[in-house]
């Protein structure tokens, strides 16, 4: 037996607006623009209050481990950011710094991006970061040069994540 296609099947579902109307909007739409920072800052804080709860330092919690770090032997650029993380939650920096001198840059980065992203959604313009190609190079070349110079022993040493 042959059925036919319909017409129909292929047109969309919804009909064109008129020029000058709205047409119609998806739920994604309709979400005020504030909705989004306000989601990401709510499971932002619910990891950090985990964090500063549940300490990475004894490998309890669901805490992943690197990865890198268990095939290698060797720290990633990443190593000791959970930790850092622990103990600035806990007013300890020298202690974060002791874990990854990255959360010097990562964290409080990451903390401005998020502040300007909400300022934005609710009006207020914040200066943004913007990553040229070439500071994007820069921050890869120290990225690299810290991830091999705290793999070596020596005299600065001191760089290898801490547990």
């Amino acid at each position: 037996m042959y059925v036919t296609p319909d017409p129909d099947a292929s047109a969309p579902l919804a009909t064109p607006s008129v020029a000058g109307e709205p047409g119609p909007r998806r739920w994604y739409q309709r979400v005020p623009a504030w909705a989004g920072p306000v989601a990401v800052g709510a499971i932002a804080a619910s990891a950090c209050a985990y964090t500063a709860i549940v300490d990475p330092n004894t490998n309890a919690g669901i805490f992943p481990a690197c990865y890198f770090k268990e095939i290698t032997g060797l720290d990633c650029p990443g190593c000791g950011l959970t930790r850092a993380a622990h103990a600035l939650l806990l007013g300890d920096p020298l202690r974060a710094l002791n874990h990854n001198v990255l959360a010097l840059i990562v964290f409080p980065v990451l903390l401005y991006a998020y502040i300007a992203w909400f300022a934005g959604t609710l009006g207020w313009k914040l200066p943004q970061l913007k990553m040229t190609p070439r500071m994007g190079w820069v921050a890869a070349g120290l990225v690299i040069g810290f991830w091999v110079v705290r793999n070596l022993p020596g005299p600065l040493s001191f760089l290898d994540a801490v547990a």
